[in-house]
């Protein structure tokens, strides 16, 4: 008689497809959640680098400042110009970090020739490379302008297509 009571629970093709599609619904939402957290990472690196740019081509420009507000009263030929701004170039450079809201900066300004090279650099391993050409009537142009970025790679033997892992 106690068989009798105890029903068994069936399984029917409902329960079945409700099951699935709850487990489903589990799995996309558990990648949902991932590539939300993916993208807000990559955004954060993105805007971090982003930012260390513009920091970088500020104090360039400050420096670019330094640059032609000695070039107003140079006299001479471009050369001559060019090694004057080489002579005070450390107090452009000081003036120009001075500006910037990141005080980890270095710059160097040296002269070759009539052209006078501008490198900013942080400690992140990003470089803005500039290079002002002074003309004989003591006007400048940038002729390079350029930001680069150096990163440490490290090896980690990750599968080169060839059927070997390096």
């Amino acid at each position: 008689m106690a068989a009798q009571n105890a029903k068994s629970v069936r399984i029917g093709p409902i329960s079945l497809l409700t099951l699935i599609s709850v487990l489903l619904l589990a799995v996309l939402a558990m990648l949902c959640v991932t590539t939300s957290n993916a993208a807000d990472a990559m955004s954060r690196r993105q805007s971090a680098s982003v930012t260390g740019t513009y920091e970088l081509e500020s104090c360039g420009q400050a420096a670019l400042a330094g640059i032609d507000e000695h070039l107003k009263g140079a006299t001479g030929n471009a050369s001559t110009a060019a090694a004057d701004i080489e002579a005070v170039g450390s107090s452009i450079a000081a003036d120009a970090v001075a500006t910037c809201k990141d005080k980890n900066l270095t710059v160097d300004i040296s002269a070759q020739d009539a052209d006078i090279v501008l490198t900013v650099s942080d400690s992140d391993g990003h470089r803005l490379d500039a290079r002002v050409t002074v003309s004989d009537n003591l006007t400048h142009s940038i002729t390079q302008w350029k930001v680069t970025s150096t990163h440490e790679s490290e090896q980690q033997g990750l599968w080169s297509g060839n059927g070997s892992s390096n």
